[in-house]
């Protein structure tokens, strides 16, 4: 039996495992292959392998020819080749092998991806329970948009090109086959931050009126940058914060008033100096980061992975919601029902109104277009599922993250 072939698992169970898709894309590649060939190859039932490939031409990766179920041989088709190039990414992302016999679809990071998400910590004295304080460094967390910066094109956390909107934060840099990770942000003239200008500028439709508007606002805009996932040897994400810090620092980017910019760090000791100075700031407050941790990602369009070597710690509890439907109370104010995703099922939350009359019709018209994320304020959560909030309010709309990056806290579903 050849390495590393196909094996039925627990873990093949799970709804979203990738496994056994890529493994027979990754022959379906290479010649057409029948259920009984990957069967004899594989050592499997010929029913095991057919329904995986039942599977994948429902979904149009692949198309079967004559011949009945068993030895029919089945055909790749583009939409199978992008699917299998989705999986190697994400497989390379999480840290797997992944063999040969897929020529270019190995091929390093060429566009935006799916960032990982970073945890809240209530109370960041937890972390040293499992880490020393020369483990963990800690840097400002800023309240903007969540940007990769690729080889001089500017963009959001889910893919949208934001170049053309913003064309001054790039003009003129000489980053070549860097994947930069950074925050886009505004400051006023005195210094203070204001996510809601950057979604302004971000969601103006026409580049021309968006950098019109820019260039009257007082105050300067900004991308902060935190990480690297790739240079010029290929991706980097594997190695440790530190050492990537280190490519990052090898950049010479300076600290301050410039379009771009490298995050300041603390150590563990000055923590409350570096949360005041980003609250002060109008910041979130701090990230807390371990010097050995990897950067987590996954093909764009795949749910973002969840760090477990970074945290972020805020002013007020906050998370994302999905916002699905709304109706009208007795009394005529609109009430908005949220959840999050806990294994591919929306898990309903809680409901929310008290919102002024212009937030009411900007959440109806959104909803007209389907779900979106909602991000809101509360002190706490209740114990037990689904973990209700204790004095939930609105806090902003984020059309800058897909709705499949929201999703239950493991301690209440």
């Amino acid at each position: 039996m050849r390495k590393g072939l196909y094996r039925t698992t627990p873990r093949d169970l799970e709804k979203r495992s990738g496994e056994r898709r890529r493994m027979v894309l990754t022959e379906l590649i290479q010649s057409n292959k029948s259920a009984n060939q990957l069967a004899e190859a594989w050592e499997l039932n010929p029913n095991s392998t057919y329904k995986v490939l039942l599977r994948l031409e429902k979904r149009g990766y692949c198309v079967r020819g004559a011949g009945n179920k068993f030895s029919a041989p089945f055909s790749i088709t583009d939409g199978g080749k992008e699917k299998l190039r989705r999986l190697i990414l994400t497989a390379t992302a999480l840290g797997g092998e992944v063999s040969g016999g897929v020529g270019e679809l190995q091929a390093p990071l060429d566009g935006p991806v799916s960032l990982m998400r970073i945890p809240d910590i209530r109370n960041p004295k937890e972390l040293l329970k499992r880490h020393t304080a020369n483990q963990l460094i800690v840097e400002k967390k800023y309240d903007g948009y969540l940007t990769q910066l690729i080889t001089g094109r500017l963009y959001s956390r889910n893919g949208r090109d934001l170049t053309d909107n913003f064309p001054f934060l790039v003009k003129g840099t000489k980053f070549t086959k860097l994947h930069l990770i950074g925050e886009l942000i505004y400051r006023d003239p005195k210094g203070n931050q204001d996510e809601s200008v950057v979604t302004h500028i971000a969601g103006t439709k026409d580049p021309g009126k968006a950098l019109a508007k820019a260039a009257a606002l007082p105050g300067m805009f900004q991308v902060v940058v935190f990480d690297i996932l790739a240079d010029e040897a290929g991706v980097i994400a594997q190695r440790s914060f530190s050492s990537r810090r280190e490519r990052l620092e090898a950049l010479n980017l300076p600290e301050r008033a410039s379009p771009i910019v490298i995050a300041s760090q603390w150590e563990w000791d000055e923590f409350q100096e570096a949360f005041d100075e980003s609250v002060d700031e109008g910041g979130e407050g701090v990230v807390i980061k371990t010097l050995s941790g990897k950067y987590l990602w996954r093909a764009l369009g795949d749910q973002a992975p969840t760090s477990r070597d970074q945290w972020k710690h805020k002013k007020s509890l906050t998370d994302e919601f999905v916002v699905w439907s709304a109706y009208r109370t007795p009394k005529g104010s609109l009430m908005a029902r949220f959840g999050q995703f806990w294994q591919g099922e929306l898990v309903k939350v809680g409901e929310l109104n008290n919102f002024s009359d212009d937030l009411e019709l900007e959440i109806e018209k959104l909803l007209n277009a389907g779900p979106f994320v909602m991000e809101i304020k509360f002190d706490s959560r209740f114990a037990g599922p689904p973990g209700a909030l204790r004095f939930p309010a609105f806090h902003r709309i984020r059309m800058d993250k897909p709705i499949t990056d929201v999703r239950l806290p493991k301690e209440y579903s």
